[in-house]
């Protein structure tokens, strides 16, 4: 795996994980004496967390397809050289 993509791994698993804490605190009694403000902003946080996962999970896809794609014209490449030879 490229460092890049290690990275970018990296960064989806330490949001995912962020995530459930969030979730699991929203749903817990620890949210109950927060202001409507304080809790609006930690909803908020959780659908932007949300979003920027499902962002990262499709930007992850986008790499192993244009790895794959790369590799497919690289094996095309030497074919068509191959059989020039």
């Amino acid at each position: 795996m490229t460092d890049f993509k290690t990275r970018l791994q990296q960064e989806r698993d330490t949001l995912a994980t962020n995530l459930e804490k969030l979730k699991t605190f929203l749903s817990g009694d620890l949210v109950k004496p927060l202001s409507d403000r304080a809790k609006g902003l930690l909803v908020r946080q959780q659908y932007a967390q949300q979003d920027l996962l499902y962002i990262l999970d499709q930007r992850l896809v986008l790499l192993d397809v244009e790895a794959e794609a790369a590799a497919a014209a690289e094996r095309a490449a030497l074919q068509e050289q191959q059989a020039v030879e």
